[in-house]
């Protein structure tokens, strides 16, 4: 916006500065590239009467005073478009910290949900342990179960409360001890 003051300013005070014929060689009808630098041209004051003096000196300062109001004005928008572009600035700014904070937040979140998660698989990999063993115990209670099933007079497999309940290589008996004195 500021680019665009600066020809905006050059164009308010060009025609305080230029006579009319030479605003058009200031646009570049004419091949000479001082064309629009150059001076109105003026009478000189010797050849002025007093009347025309004094018309010529209030035109100079009407003109002046012109291209003062239109300095004025483009400050003034300058002034403008700067306290927008501050403020815009400022909220811009502010809304990269709450954008820092949230991703920050973010990382946080993502760590933590990491660490639980590693929980979580050490958690299943602990249960799918037991369970192959819970697996394991109830294949062998079954086999045995099936085993004494398929043939009762089997006399290796005995559960408790059967008959003749002994273990199957049973201790030998202690030794009698001596007698005592």
């Amino acid at each position: 916006a500021a680019a665009a003051l600066a020809p905006a300013a050059a164009a308010a005070l060009a025609p305080a500065a230029l006579a009319p014929d030479e605003a058009s060689a200031a646009s570049g009808s004419s091949g000479d590239p001082l064309d629009g630098f150059r001076p109105p041209e003026r009478r000189n004051a010797a050849q002025m009467s007093a009347q025309e003096l004094m018309e010529e000196g209030r035109s100079q300062v009407r003109e002046t005073d012109e291209a003062l109001a239109r300095s004025v004005r483009v400050v003034e928008d300058t002034i403008k478009v700067g306290a927008t572009t501050a403020q815009a600035l400022r909220e811009q700014t502010e809304q990269i910290r709450r954008v820092e904070d949230d991703l920050d937040d973010m990382e946080f979140t993502l760590k933590k949900a990491g660490k639980v998660l590693q929980e979580i698989t050490r958690g299943l990999a602990t249960d799918k342990c037991i369970m192959c063993f819970l697996l394991l115990v109830v294949i062998g209670v079954g086999a045995i179960i099936a085993i004494k099933v398929a043939d009762p007079s089997n006399e290796d497999i005995r559960f408790p409360g059967e008959e003749n309940y002994l273990p199957v290589a049973s201790p030998a008996p202690p030794a009698a001890l001596p007698p005592s004195p």
